[in-house]
């Protein structure tokens, strides 16, 4: 399994803003097809949750009912979260889960898309899912956004350090202070780097990243040594 991470920087954010943002990215995963279609809103037992369509007014509903009480009524501002699904059994179901509204310099607003363990994207219908990231970003329009692998996720996976990503991921999206951290240089002249929305987009390889495939733990070794980057430091443990 896989995930799509999508981090951007803090600000105030109204209710009819926080809608429309969460409205947006929800049509997007709606429209790539039933895999990423989120039908259902996360509850304590999840076979107690109902499936439900999730028009703009009832997003509206949901971010409402996600806004955090402690935020609102001692710094007056907005900060909701909220949860959904898309599918009753695991093995089939994508989650979504997003967090608006943050203020301050160490909270950022942040959205995640759990992806299902056979999904198309990573095997036959991979360039469609280039595409529903680079729809994502021009939505959420983060700081910093990528894919890595958590079939065999680390105990100390740090994918941020100092405003710098620690790793170069199957899929990676940097926006120009980002890109600054790392380099622009760098990234201007390590080919197979293309100038998107605000930044930059890398596409490390065709494939996502296998951890057990030496080439491609070598091309993603020689991806941070060209950018600078650290990689990822990290213990690898067995599959559940």
């Amino acid at each position: 399994m896989v995930d799509i991470i999508l981090w951007a920087n803090s600000r105030i954010l109204g209710l009819d803003e926080m809608t429309d943002i969460t409205y947006r990215l929800l049509n997007s995963l709606k429209a790539y097809g039933e895999e990423l279609e989120q039908k259902y809103q996360k509850v304590l037992i999840k076979m107690l949750a109902y499936e439900e369509e999730f028009t703009r007014d009832r997003v509206r509903e949901i971010v409402e009912e996600g806004i955090s009480d402690y935020f609102l009524e001692w710094h007056g501002l907005l900060n909701s979260s909220i949860g959904l699904f898309s599918s009753l059994e695991d093995s089939k179901s994508s989650g979504f889960s997003i967090y608006l509204g943050n203020t301050g310099t160490k909270l950022i607003n942040t959205c995640i898309i759990s992806l299902p363990r056979r999904f198309s994207g990573t095997t036959s219908r991979k360039d469609d899912f280039v595409l529903l990231l680079k729809q994502l970003i021009e939505i959420f329009d983060p700081f910093y956004a990528f894919v890595p692998d958590n079939k065999n996720k680390p105990h100390d996976m740090q994918y941020r350090i100092d405003k710098k990503p620690t790793s170069v991921h199957w899929l990676n999206y940097y926006d120009k202070d980002t890109a600054k951290a790392i380099g622009r240089l760098k990234l201007l002249t390590a080919g197979g780097v293309e100038r998107f929305h605000d930044g930059y987009f890398l596409r490390m390889q065709d494939d996502p990243i296998d951890i057990h495939n030496p080439a491609h733990l070598a091309l993603q070794t020689k991806w941070n040594k060209k950018l600078g980057l650290v990689g990822s430091k990290v213990k690898m443990i067995a599959e559940r």
